[in-house]
C-alpha cells in the first residue's frame, strides 16, 4: 500500500501506467510491481531492485522444490538437480529477470497448496489442511484467469473424499469425465456468475467469458493445437527432457492409482490432469488462447504450461520417493 501511495504521488511527467492501468487482473500484480517500483527509489535506484518480487519467488520456489524432494527422497543429491533444473529452465529465469508476469506467482500457490493437501491426506493434521486451503485461495487474487485455477484446486479437494469412500468407481468416473468434457465442450452451454465474476461457453452464440476477458467460441484443428505443444514445451520454453520425466513418473501415479488402488496420488495426478485438459480445452475452443500461442508467438501457451510444469516436480518428487520405497522393501526381503 505504500508503495502505492508512492507512486501515485509520483511526478505526473514520470510514466507510471503499468500501476495505474485498469485491467482483467485484480490489483495484486500493480502491488507486486509496485513493490520493485519503491524498493528502486530508495537511494540510488539499483539495477536489481525492481526485481526484488520476483527474486523473492524464485528463492521461494526454490526452497520449497529442495524441501519437497528432501522429503520423498531422502536424498540431498536428487532434490539439489532438480531444484537447479527448475530455476535453469529458460522461461522460469526469463520471469524472474524481466518482472511483470504473474505466471509464476499462480504456479507457486498451486504447486504449495497441493502438496499441503497431500501430506495432510497423509499425516491427518488440520493445520496442513487449513494452509492447503487458504494457498489454494490467493490465484483468485493474483489474476483474472486464477479462479479457474482456484476452483479446480478446491475441486480436487472435494473429489479426493468422494475417492477415500468409493475408490475405483469415482477415479474412472473423474478421469472420463475429464476427457469427455474437454473434448467435448461444443455440446455444452454454461452461463453462471460466482461472486461477480461470470464464466460462460455458449457456443450457439459463438461466445466465452473467463477471467474478464471476451473471447470467440471456435473449433481450432487438432494438428495445429498439438503442433503448438510441441513449440511450447519443447522450443519456447526448452523444458528437454524434463518433459519425459514428468510425463514417465505421471503414468506410474496413474498407473499405481488405477491398477494398485494407491488413492494417495490422486490430489496430485488428478490436479495436473485437470490443468493440463483446461488448456487443452482453451487451444480447442477460443480464438483468445490460440492465437496468442500459436508457433510464431506462443508466450500465453508457454505460460501457462509452465504451471503443470512446477506441478510436474511434485509429481517427479513423489514416484521417486515410491520407487526408493519399493526398492528398500526389495532389499530387505
Amino acid at each position: 500500500q505504500e508503495a502505492n501511495e508512492f507512486l501515485l504521488r509520483t511526478d505526473q511527467t514520470i510514466d507510471t501506467t503499468p500501476y495505474t492501468i485498469p485491467g482483467p487482473h485484480p490489483r495484486t500484480l500493480i502491488y507486486i510491481m509496485a513493490w520493485g517500483g519503491w524498493s528502486a527509489s530508495i537511494g540510488d535506484p539499483l539495477r536489481l531492485a525492481p526485481l526484488i518480487p520476483w527474486l523473492h519467488l524464485y528463492l521461494a520456489i526454490a526452497i520449497s522444490i529442495l524441501g519437497f524432494f528432501l522429503r520423498k527422497t531422502e536424498s540431498l543429491t536428487i532434490s539439489i538437480i532438480f531444484t537447479y533444473i527448475f530455476l535453469s529452465t529458460p522461461l522460469v529465469e526469463a520471469h524472474t529477470i524481466l518482472g511483470g508476469y504473474g505466471d509464476l506467482w499462480l504456479a507457486f500457490p498451486i504447486f504449495l497448496s497441493i502438496i499441503f493437501f497431500c501430506e495432510y491426506c497423509k499425516m491427518k493434521d488440520k493445520r496442513l489442511l487449513f494452509l492447503a486451503l487458504i494457498i489454494a485461495l490467493i490465484p483468485t487474487f493474483i489474476k483474472g484467469i486464477g479462479y479457474i485455477y482456484s476452483v479446480s484446486v478446491f475441486t480436487i479437494f472435494l473429489l479426493t473424499q468422494v475417492v477415500n469412500k468409493w475408490n475405483r468407481l469415482t477415479t474412472f468416473s473423474f478421469f472420463g469425465l475429464l476427457f469427455l468434457t474437454t473434448f467435448s465442450l461444443h455440446m455444452l452451454n454454461i452461463d453462471i456468475t460466482i461472486f461477480g465474476t461470470r464464466f460462460m461457453i455458449l457456443p450457439s452464440e459463438g461466445l466465452v467469458e473467463a477471467g474478464a476477458r471476451n473471447m470467440s467460441f471456435t473449433t481450432n484443428d487438432w494438428p495445429t493445437i498439438f503442433y503448438n505443444l510441441y513449440i511450447a514445451l519443447f522450443v519456447k520454453n526448452s523444458f528437454g527432457i524434463m518433459f519425459f520425466i514428468v510425463t514417465i513418473s505421471y503414468l506410474y501415479l496413474i498407473s499405481l492409482l488405477i491398477f494398485k488402488r494407491k488413492i494417495e496420488f490422486f490430489p496430485q495426478v488428478g490436479l495436473f490432469s485437470l490443468l493440463f485438459c483446461v488448456i487443452i480445452a482453451a487451444l480447442r475452443y477460443t480464438d483468445y488462447f490460440f492465437a496468442y500461442s500459436h508457433p510464431a508467438d506462443d508466450t500465453s501457451l508457454s505460460r501457462a504450461c509452465m504451471i503443470i510444469f512446477l506441478l510436474g516436480f511434485a509429481i517427479v518428487a513423489t514416484a521417486i520417493g515410491e520407487l526408493s520405497k519399493v526398492e528398500k522393501l526389495n532389499y530387505q526381503n
